[in-house]
């Protein structure tokens, strides 16, 4: 889920929100798992449905928000809006950008 809106004072926000799960019944990149093999494959309740379960690299829960600002210096802006070509060059058209990340941790 993302939502973005733009802002009539140069300002732009993204935010986003995404819901995740991991299962298996395999190691994963943290070596946490029951390896390749299976526990009695051939017992009820156990094999790859005994297995499966999350992964110890899973993150469910991520949430991002991020922006950018034009900041206001230079021709045509409120701040140093009437200054010569090689200065407007120098002090205009910067910007300022943010961004702001909230997860889950491995579970393990």
């Amino acid at each position: 889920m993302a939502y973005e809106h733009v802002f009539s004072d140069g300002l732009n926000m993204l935010v986003n929100y995404t819901r995740s799960e991991c299962k298996t019944d395999n190691r994963n990149a943290l070596g946490i798992g029951e390896g390749d093999l299976q526990r009695a494959p051939l017992l009820p309740g156990f094999g790859i449905k005994g297995d499966y379960k999350y992964c110890g690299n899973d993150v469910p829960n991520t949430f991002h928000a991020s922006g950018v600002w034009q900041l206001p210096i230079g021709k045509g802006h409120k701040v140093a809006g009437n200054v010569p070509g090689i200065v407007n060059q120098i002090i205009g058209g910067w910007s300022t950008q943010a961004i702001f990340t909230l997860q889950d941790g491995f579970p393990l």
